[in-house]
């Protein structure tokens, strides 16, 4: 497989664990990227093919979708942690009134 063909199938795999939530696992994925990438570099500033270059255009789209994802969910983790921090303080106050 090229290392466009690469980008993109990562591009995707990254899309689809950013949406299923599986995060955890983006770590390995970084990594098969670099090495595509180091590939696609060692090459040399070569015009892409027109097909390589779809592939590339294709992998720039879906990691964009999926920064736009990560973004959304650090967002709602971030909203979440604060309704909880809300909860905790308003719990600490009713067991104070309670004399607890």
């Amino acid at each position: 497989m090229s290392p466009a063909a690469q980008l993109a199938a990562l591009a995707d795999e990254e899309l689809t664990l950013v949406t299923d939530g599986r995060v955890d696992e983006l770590a390995g994925l970084a990594a098969r990227r670099e090495q595509a990438l180091a590939v696609l570099e060692a090459r040399g500033p070569r015009v892409a093919d027109p097909a390589e270059r779809m592939l590339l255009e294709h992998a720039v789209r879906v990691q964009a979708l999926a920064a736009e994802a990560i973004r959304a969910a650090m967002a709602r983790t971030s909203a979440q942690g604060r309704r909880t921090s809300l909860a905790r303080t308003a719990a600490q106050g009713y067991r104070a009134a309670a004399g607890h």
